[in-house]
C-alpha cells in the first residue's frame, strides 16, 4: 500500500483523533497543573438567613474574627478547609479569632468559592435546570476544583488565612 496515495485517508481518520485529544488535555490539563494555595476559614449551623446579614453571628472586622451577635441558641462551628489535603479541620472559636483573614471574595491567588449546580447543557431546554447549594468549589486559572466541606449545614465563607 502505498502511503502517497493514501494520505488524504490518513489525514481524514487522524483530524478526529487529535481533536479529541487536544480536547481532553484542554480540559483536564488545568485541573493537574493549577493548585490553589490558601486555606479558609468557615462556619455552619449559624442561626443566621443567607440573604439577612443582619443576623450573622460572627463577622470579620480588622481582619479578625469577632461575635457580632449572641444567640440563645449556638451551633455554630468552625472549620479550616485544608487546600492541600482536600478536608475540612474543626477548631475553636478562641482558635479561630486568632486567624488573620481576607474576606475578598478572590483569594490572593486567583481562586474564588462558588456553590455548585448543572445547567444541563442542551437537554435544560427541555428538562430545565437545578442549582445545588451544597457543592462548593473552587474556580479560577481555568480549573474548578471540587471541595470537601465537612458540614453544608448553613454554610459560610468567613475569610482566606493570610501568612
Amino acid at each position: 500500500m502505498d502511503m502517497r496515495k493514501n494520505v488524504s485517508l490518513i489525514l481524514g481518520l487522524s483530524i478526529p483523533i487529535l481533536m479529541i485529544l487536544f480536547i481532553t488535555a484542554s480540559i483536564y490539563w488545568p485541573k493537574i497543573t493549577v493548585h490553589p494555595k490558601f486555606n479558609f476559614l468557615y462556619v455552619t449551623g449559624e442561626n443566621y438567613y443567607p440573604y439577612d446579614n443582619s443576623q450573622q453571628q460572627y463577622l470579620i472586622q480588622e481582619g479578625k474574627l469577632v461575635i457580632a451577635k449572641k444567640s440563645k441558641k449556638n451551633n455554630a462551628r468552625f472549620y479550616i478547609y485544608d487546600i492541600a489535603q482536600h478536608n475540612s479541620k474543626e477548631i475553636f472559636f478562641q482558635d479561630a479569632k486568632k486567624l488573620n483573614l481576607d474576606i475578598n471574595p478572590i483569594s490572593p491567588d486567583g481562586f474564588e468559592m462558588v456553590t455548585g449546580g448543572n445547567d444541563g447543557g442542551i437537554f435544560s431546554l427541555f428538562f430545565g435546570t437545578y442549582h445545588n447549594y451544597h457543592s462548593r468549589y473552587l474556580k479560577g486559572h481555568h480549573a474548578v476544583i471540587k471541595l470537601n466541606i465537612a458540614n453544608n449545614y448553613h454554610f459560610r465563607f468567613l475569610g482566606w488565612i493570610k501568612p
